[in-house]
Formats: structure tokens, C-alpha cells, sequence
């Protein structure tokens, strides 16, 4: 289990670390309590995962409705590939990298349109929650 955040340089730094039996709910809540207890000196802090469901359980138990929990884009490709044998063309790649990336609602709209347009396996897949 790793928990890492980006310094005063944009660099990646480690903020801590648990090699554990097993990546489940029990000692994920662990690791994030122990980090919270020790660690954490923000009251909404913001947590980017791979949808892993001890991860979403052990953010909602330990930090509540005051962390900003998202999910990683890289992940939900690798998932919708490996685990759901979705297929990506090129477009719809572009696109749902396009749509994840977007800045403004609008541009996500737009290109998320196209994606839907293009790929109804790939929309499916994220409205579904994987």
C-alpha cells in the first residue's frame, strides 16, 4: 500500500508505505487511520484510486465526506481492457483520453458525445461503474 504526493519541485515523494497480507477493506482502513493519525494535516484532502473497493470503503469509513475521492483514468483504462475485455480503437482512445483530461465542463461534454458516438462498450462500461 502506498500513499505519495508531489513536492515544492512537482517531483513524486513517498508519505507513506504497508506491505500487508492483503489489499482488502480490513487493512486499508488500517493504512489510512494510521495516516490520518499520524500524517494527515489536511481536513479534505484529495484521493486518487483505482476504484479498488476496500479503497473506496476505507476512504468513506476513515476521511468521510470531507475527502475528494476520484478515481485514476489510467487505472479505468487498464480495468476496462484487462478485466472487461473492452475494446479501444484509436478514436475512442483519443477521445475518452480527451474527455478525462477536459478542463471545463464543455469540452468534457463535447468530447464524451463523440465517445458515446463512437464506442457504446467504452460509455457502458463507465456508466456502469465498471
Amino acid at each position: 500500500m502506498l500513499i505519495v504526493s508531489r513536492d515544492a519541485n512537482n517531483k513524486i515523494i513517498i508519505l507513506a508505505f504497508a506491505v500487508v497480507r492483503a489489499e482488502n477493506a480490513r487493512y486499508w482502513t488500517w493504512f489510512l487511520a494510521t495516516f490520518r493519525a499520524h500524517a494527515l494535516y489536511s481536513n479534505n484532502p484529495t484521493v486518487i484510486s483505482d476504484r479498488h473497493p476496500g479503497i473506496i470503503s476505507a476512504v468513506e469509513e476513515i476521511l468521510g465526506q470531507h475527502a475528494h475521492h476520484v478515481h485514476c483514468t489510467w487505472h479505468i483504462r487498464c480495468n476496462m481492457i484487462k478485466k472487461a475485455g473492452v475494446k479501444f480503437g484509436k478514436k475512442a482512445a483519443k477521445l475518452f483520453d480527451l474527455a478525462s483530461k477536459a478542463l471545463n465542463k464543455f469540452d468534457f461534454d463535447r468530447h464524451y458525445s463523440e465517445l458515446r458516438t463512437e464506442s457504446k462498450s467504452v460509455v457502458e462500461y463507465l456508466e456502469n461503474g465498471g
